[in-house]
């Protein structure tokens, strides 16, 4: 005999949200989500013209704590979605959004991203999705004297295999992503290339609160034309290395500069390895070991274990409600005097 007891409570119809904190945000195309300060406005109708349509309108404002990028960074969205169609459910989201920020150690002017995508979401568990997204969108950078706008349209595959025990704090399972876009080609715009980004990372418990945390990454471009290179220091769509999300003992994005003005310089391939090894403390507090070894090159018969540059050096996490805090310092193994210290939201993965 079991007693039940079920307690229904309707979700009002409209209504107005906010939040804010330490979050992570996407800030370019060829770079790993970064921490920042941020908070979110949202007015929401859950039955736009009584239909079982949303309508929700968001405006955020970050600014990332990576050295280089401490700039704020406005985004406002408008998104439609739907969760069935056809008597299927298969999420589906058309949205519209307008984006205003600084690159790199950019002083003056504005870069203004804007336009649409339609995106949709099969779910094959909690965690675990495949997403398809169709993007229009135009990039806009006012202090250029030779001003020229670029008009990219995107087709995304991004898929995700979620089999860890935990997705804040992980100390067994795996996790495999893949994501494949399309840039151009029957789809129009200036530019037509492709790039595909894949990576896998697992969770081995070597005692009762001490995990193993392993990650390769492994990224490529192709049919990249020279040509797009004098967009790049708008776009950054190459791959990028540097930073708390990626390599730790080198500044955000900096692993290759320029030559001259020590401006971060992107590659066609990326190679990222990630170990750590992870433990309690005391109270809310624990600690991290780890070593980054990471490389960047435009061919592939460069990609080699010789030409991996490592970084280790150990961290500071404290488990908050919405995830882990760390602090980590890291130093190039090759150059033991290169200190750089890291803050960053959540576990680097």
């Amino acid at each position: 005999t079991v007693n039940l007891v079920i307690e229904l409570r309707e979700l009002n119809r409209r209504e107005i949200l906010s939040s804010g904190g330490l979050i992570a945000v996407t800030v370019n195309e060829g770079v790993d989500p970064v921490s920042a300060l941020g908070g979110d406005v949202a007015w929401k109708d859950r039955r736009i013209f009584n239909s079982a349509a949303n309508l929700e309108i968001k405006s955020l404002l970050a600014i990332p704590v990576e050295t280089g990028l401490q700039y704020p960074r406005a985004t406002v969205d408008v998104l439609l979605s739907n969760q069935w169609i056809l008597g299927l459910r298969i999420p589906t989201e058309l949205s519209g959004f307008f984006q205003s920020f600084r690159n790199y150690e950019q002083k003056k002017g504005f870069i203004y991203r804007y336009g649409f995508q339609l995106a949709n979401i099969l779910r094959l568990d909690y965690r675990s999705y495949i997403r398809t997204i169709l993007r229009w969108e135009l990039f806009d950078d006012k202090k250029r004297v030779d001003k020229n706008d670029i008009e990219n349209r995107s087709f995304r595959l991004v898929g995700r295999l979620d089999r860890a025990n935990n997705p804040l704090y992980p100390s067994r399972g795996y996790v495999i992503s893949a994501e494949i876009i399309s840039v151009g080609g029957l789809l129009g715009g200036n530019r037509t290339y492709q790039k595909i980004d894949t990576g896998i990372q697992g969770y081995l418990p070597i005692s009762k609160a001490w995990t193993i945390a392993s990650r390769i990454k492994y990224g490529m471009i192709f049919n990249w034309n020279e040509d797009y290179d004098d967009y790049e220091t708008l776009l950054y769509d190459k791959f990028y290395l540097g930073g708390s999300s990626s390599l730790r003992a080198w500044e955000a994005l900096k692993f290759l500069t320029e030559t001259g003005n020590n401006l971060p310089k992107g590659e066609l391939i990326r190679l990222l390895v990630n170990l750590e090894i992870r433990f309690p403390l005391v109270w809310l507090f624990g600690g991290e070991l780890f070593l980054d070894g990471g490389q960047l090159t435009n061919q592939v018969k460069n990609i080699s274990l010789d030409l991996i540059k490592w970084g280790m050096g150990f961290g500071i996490t404290f488990a908050s409600p919405l995830g882990p805090i760390r602090l980590d310092y890291a130093y190039q193994v090759d150059n033991p005097g290169s200190g750089q210290l890291n803050l960053g939201f959540l576990y680097i993965f």
